[in-house]
């Protein structure tokens, strides 16, 4: 009898290309798409390009992060690297609004 596969979750296939893959849970379907959002290859937004976008300085999202106010961001070697469901979030809501999202818990 084989394992029942329910949960669904849009993955890379071997040719790079997207692919939806099965799991029997979903804590492990949301941790394939955990990893497609940031990535091992360093996916996400730049900090300076999520500046860029919603007008403010570089310095600005830096200090955001080291406040708390990304969740998910990751500082890797030389970059600060921003999830791209929060980077949508700070387009739409900006810094401010993301930042009282964390605050009462809702990310």
């Amino acid at each position: 009898m084989s394992t029942l596969r329910k949960y669904a979750a849009l993955m890379r296939g071997p040719d790079g290309g997207l692919m939806v893959g099965k799991f029997s849970t979903a804590a492990e379907a949301a941790g394939v798409a955990a990893e497609r959002e940031v990535g091992r290859g360093g996916r996400g937004i730049h900090s300076a390009e999520l500046a860029r976008r919603i007008g403010v300085h570089p310095r600005t999202v830096l200090r955001a992060w080291q406040d708390g106010k990304l969740p998910g961001a990751r500082q890797g070697a030389r970059k600060l690297m921003i999830p791209h469901h929060v980077a949508r979030l700070v387009e739409r809501y900006g810094l401010l609004g993301v930042a009282g999202m964390v605050a009462r818990g809702q990310l």
